[in-house]
């Protein structure tokens, strides 16, 4: 181990005690004045939190970790500034790779079995694929009514019949993120096809010339179709529902809830492509809180039964006309939140269970 005298900066020799000890797994980014990939101004309030309650974080990269160095990243407290230092096994990894690329390798596999021969906890264990997420749910009796019909967009025949059943449809790429690559599809009564991207309009005078121009692109990038909700609106203006949900104590719990509208488009609210934040205070119900609770629960129960054990997810409804809530995606890398209450309880609920996870492991 290197001495603490090769640091520009105060380190004590670190010695195994008792203190919980967190690794935030993530990648290396030379693009990135720290070097290190990912959500880092996430990391950054979660390290600084974790160091309040007593528990010792560091970032870890699948790079170092396959190098066996022993090497991780603090925040130095008089610098406020990242810096690599040698670090002790975690006791838990919280899995914050930041894409699906990195994920698929034979690299992040070989990590997870090291975790694994190690007896290292690590929760969220993947990126999840949305069509997979969807079937696996359909499956669920409590769930099922929840979801928009939703298919795979690469067959001309099965796409052709699925805008003809529902008029309007979502397309997006099954493992995409953030709202990118979405787009609305309409069908026409004289048979003509409307799609609207967040930026632009394209009609088509059929179907056939819309699978001409779009095929390709549904191919490659593993298009789904979803059935077009026919959303509530305020003021014009399409919302859904951003909800994030962590594992406490045996169950699900909700952490936050946000509404995000639309404003420049009606394809995505997301605020990055325009969307806008609007107060959940001024829709809540407690019809609306039971349910949003009860999906958070069975999605939960589930990712964990088939996936892993999932300790924090974000989760997108919508309300339509008539009251009836959907579940159209789960996020299990979910984003900052705009709202800082929100925040603040996302690291609340992490430290906890983090403290949780810990008592389990030792029994």
């Amino acid at each position: 181990m290197d001495s603490a005298e090769n640091y520009p900066f105060h380190v004590l020799p670190f010695k195994k005690t008792n203190v919980l000890s967190i690794g935030i797994l993530t990648c290396k980014n030379n693009k990135h004045e720290t070097g290190i990939g990912g959500n880092v101004p996430l990391f950054c309030e979660l390290h600084k939190h974790l160091t309040e309650e007593g528990i010792f974080s560091f970032v870890m990269t699948i790079e170092d970790v396959l190098l066996k160095n022993n090497k991780g990243y603090i925040i130095v407290p008089h610098t406020g500034k990242w810096e690599e230092v040698q670090v002790p096994l975690p006791d838990i990894v919280y899995n914050r790779i930041p894409s699906r690329s990195i994920e698929a390798t034979s690299r992040f596999k070989k990590v997870k079995d090291w975790f694994g021969s190690e007896s290292i906890f690590m929760f969220n264990p993947c990126f999840l694929d949305k069509y997979e997420m969807h079937t696996t749910f359909s499956k669920d009796p409590a769930l099922h009514c929840f979801l928009p019909d939703t298919i795979m967009a690469g067959s001309e025949t099965s796409l052709q019949k699925f805008i003809e059943n529902h008029k309007t449809i979502y397309l997006k790429p099954k493992k995409g993120n953030r709202g990118n690559g979405i787009f609305l599809a309409a069908l026409h009564h004289d048979g003509c096809i409307t799609a609207n991207e967040p930026h632009c309009s394209i009609s088509f005078e059929n179907f056939e010339a819309f699978w001409k121009h779009y095929s390709k692109q549904f191919k490659k990038k593993n298009y789904l179709a979803q059935q077009a909700i026919m959303s509530k609106k305020i003021d014009g203006h399409r919302y859904d529902f951003r909800v994030l949900v962590h594992y406490s104590f045996g169950v699900y719990s909700i952490s936050g809830k946000a509404v995000r509208m639309s404003q420049s488009q009606e394809i995505t609210t997301h605020v990055p492509n325009g969307g806008k934040l609007y107060p959940y205070k001024l829709l809540r119900t407690g019809k609306l809180d039971a349910t949003i609770q009860d999906i958070a629960q069975r999605c939960g129960t589930i990712l964990s039964e088939h996936f892993g054990f999932f300790g924090e997810f974000s989760m997108d409804l919508g309300e339509d006309e008539t009251g009836n809530i959907y579940l159209y995606e789960v996020n299990s890398k979910p984003m900052q939140f705009d709202e800082t209450a929100i925040e603040k309880k996302r690291l609340k609920q992490l430290s906890s269970l983090f403290k949780d996870i810990s008592k389990f492991s030792d029994n």
